[in-house]
Parts: C-alpha cells; sequence; structure tokens
C-alpha cells in the first residue's frame, strides 16, 4: 500500500482550477450545540405561529466558490401537554430565506405531529444552497403549526453542513 501526503494543491497554472467530479465531499462542518446555547434550561420552548429562531446554526466558508452545501438539524421535542403538537421547522440562510430541499427549488418543511402522551418526539431537517460564494451562517428556525400547543427543543441539537463539488 502506498501513501500519497501533500501540504498544497494548485493548479496548473496561476490562474488554473482544480477539477473535482460532481458530488465529491469537500468538507464537512458538525456543531454540537449543547451547554445552554438554546437556553439556560438546556432547551428552547416555541409557542409562536411565526417562524421563531432557536439559538441552533452552523457556519461553513466554501473552499471553492460556487459549491454546493447540504445542512441538516436533528434533535429531540417534547411537549408538556397531553394532546397532539404540530410544529414547522425551516433552515435560513445568512439573508433570512428558507432553504429548498435536495431535490427541488421549493422550501422544504418539516410539518411534524404526534401525541405527545410518550413525551417527546424527533426532529430532522435538510436544506440545501446552490452556488455558494462566501462565508453562511445556517439556522433553524421553527414554529408552532395554527392547531396544538408550543413545542420544546433539547440540547443537543447536532448540526452538519457539506460542501460539495458541482
Amino acid at each position: 500500500m502506498s501513501t500519497l501526503s501533500v501540504d498544497t494543491i494548485t493548479g496548473r497554472s496561476s490562474s488554473g482550477t482544480i477539477n473535482l467530479p460532481a458530488g465529491y465531499i469537500i468538507q464537512a462542518k458538525t456543531n454540537i450545540i449543547q451547554d445552554q446555547t438554546l437556553g439556560s434550561s438546556h432547551y428552547v420552548y416555541i409557542t409562536s405561529t411565526s417562524y421563531t429562531y432557536s439559538n441552533a446554526s452552523i457556519s461553513i466558508t466554501p473552499k471553492i466558490s460556487g459549491s454546493t452545501i447540504l445542512i441538516s438539524f436533528e434533535g429531540r421535542l417534547s411537549s408538556s401537554y397531553g394532546s397532539y403538537v404540530n410544529h414547522i421547522w425551516s433552515i435560513r440562510d445568512n439573508g433570512g430565506s428558507i432553504l429548498g430541499d435536495y431535490t427541488s427549488s421549493y422550501p422544504l418543511y418539516f410539518n411534524q405531529r404526534y401525541n405527545t402522551g410518550d413525551g417527546s418526539g424527533f426532529m430532522y431537517q435538510q436544506g440545501i444552497d446552490t452556488n455558494v460564494t462566501s462565508a453562511q451562517t445556517y439556522k433553524l428556525y421553527g414554529k408552532r403549526g395554527s392547531a396544538g400547543n408550543g413545542v420544546y427543543i433539547f440540547e443537543p441539537v447536532i448540526a452538519t453542513a457539506f460542501e460539495i463539488a458541482v
């Protein structure tokens, strides 16, 4: 078995570029949101029917301008009510735009409705940002549906961002 070690990869000329195959993961970032980042009690309680910032975020600076960034957030949910809870989650970029999912340009809204008799649920939210040319901080927003009660999101929340070659 051989090992190839390099410190720097540069283009074929001073203005050259490095061509990576489409779908190649250029970098991966993870942010484990904990230690009272969400609040002094290690959770955020969202009761509004308007999108509310959860204090969960992840930042990434593309190494190659024009890359695609795939973002995900996951965490544990709960409610203190014995009835159904309806909540909707979205990911927003620096400009506040809601990101689409990885198969369309339409925003992906995670809308989970569960009976809280067991006291918990799970949230997994994905988004994709295309043609990214500068540093971005992606933020998780949530709201309760038009019916139902508030929802807790507990620490830890795991956020990941993958830069993907196009």
